[in-house]
């Protein structure tokens, strides 16, 4: 199954280098697709994830995955559980997530793929964004077997995981380099795996989604 797939993404293959970059504190949930290069893909998830918004404080998780609008998406998206202090657990992973990292990541710790040197900058943001709910918008490099470097980009947006709880999970709609490899080098990227999440990040850029946003980070760049 590839992107192409998707309706939202019938374009050429990604040129994640040269994207144009807004203020650090203009960035409304309503503009965030001015930044990528895949502008509908991402103005539509954005889209339904403000209805949702608009009909409770945050959306929940499960209620949010089975809406009729997200069906496109749920291949490319994963769900981080945040309710433990010092994990990142992907709850959920799509297909093609899973089908071009050469692994299903569900179960695993997102603190265990990032290099160690961002990995308090990383926890950090994470935390603020359940603090103080907003999203965020990342470009970043992603490892590969081989030393591989292909580029990726983000939009993570809150969730609850039940309807008492605070904000504790993380969606975040995925699009990179490597939806466009083809076949056979897919398969040279998953050899001797060891792949690392964001060895470099090239843009990363709170997101507000009604509650204004915590304040630049160690790891916020724009």
């Amino acid at each position: 199954m590839s992107f192409v797939n998707n309706p939202y993404l019938a374009q050429p293959a990604m040129r994640m280098l040269t994207q144009k970059r807004i203020p650090f504190d203009s960035v409304d949930i309503k503009y965030t697709h001015k930044l990528t290069t895949h502008p509908d893909y991402f103005h539509q998830f954005a889209k339904v994830y403000r209805a949702a918004l608009s009909h409770s404080d945050i959306p929940i998780y499960r209620d949010f995955l089975n809406l009729n609008k997200m069906q496109p998406f749920l291949s490319t998206i994963s769900v981080l559980d945040l309710r433990e202090f010092d994990r990142a657990q992907y709850r959920f992973c799509g297909a093609i997530l899973t089908a071009h990292t050469g692994a299903d990541l569900t179960g695993q710790n997102l603190f265990e793929l990032i290099p160690k040197k961002d990995k308090d900058d990383v926890h950090y943001d994470l935390k603020s964004m359940m603090n103080h709910p907003c999203g965020n918008f990342s470009r970043h490099m992603d490892l590969y077997a081989g030393g591989k470097r292909l580029a990726a980009e983000s939009l993570s947006l809150p969730l609850k995981s039940s309807i008492d709880s605070p904000t504790d999970y993380l969606v975040t709609l995925h699009a990179s380099e490597w939806v466009f490899t083809p076949d056979a080098n897919v398969t040279v990227l998953h050899k001797n795996t060891g792949m690392q999440i964001g060895v470099e990040w090239l843009q990363s850029i709170f997101v507000d989604i009604g509650y204004g946003i915590p304040g630049p980070t160690g790891n916020q760049r724009y």
